[in-house]
């Protein structure tokens, strides 16, 4: 009888893996280095661009079909705050590669967090993937206030 069931349970999982190595998925990763600014210290007001690199460190592409997409937030995500309107997507993005995404933007005088969240949980575009954990990342930049004579 216990044979049974452990012969049982090992071809259970034998298949378990069989079929999920048959079905690789890709992996989105960005992290804080992944946001840059085409001017690091603007002024308030001023018109830079935000580039966010995303990396494929899953087993799978990304398809023609499925638009991968950024969003980018000032601030924390989950206290919902201003958007950032970003209409790039990116296209068919192999593993071990990376692709990028920018928008232009004009900062609030001070320090803002930049939050940028790829392949968002829920969205009518989701991505199935192996790992959601390494979807978002932040970065801050400072804008100097705008003096007027």
């Amino acid at each position: 009888m216990y044979r049974f069931r452990f012969f049982f349970l090992l071809t259970l999982l034998l298949i378990s893996l069989s079929v999920h190595a048959q079905n690789p998925l890709p992996d989105f990763a960005i992290d804080s280095k992944s946001i840059t600014f085409s001017n690091p210290t603007p002024r308030e007001g001023e018109e830079i661009t935000i580039y966010v690199t995303v990396q494929n460190i899953g087993q799978a592409p990304v398809t023609l079909n499925e638009d991968l997409i950024v969003h980018l937030y000032e601030g924390d995500p989950a206290t919902k705050p201003l958007q950032i309107l970003c209409r790039d997507v990116i296209l068919g993005l192999l593993p071990g590669k990376s692709g990028s995404v920018k928008t232009q933007w004009r900062p609030p005088a001070g320090t803002t967090e930049v939050y940028a969240v790829v392949n968002p949980k829920g969205g009518a575009k989701e991505i199935k993937e192996a790992n959601h954990s390494n979807n978002m990342a932040h970065t801050s930049i400072t804008a100097a206030p705008r003096t007027f004579p």
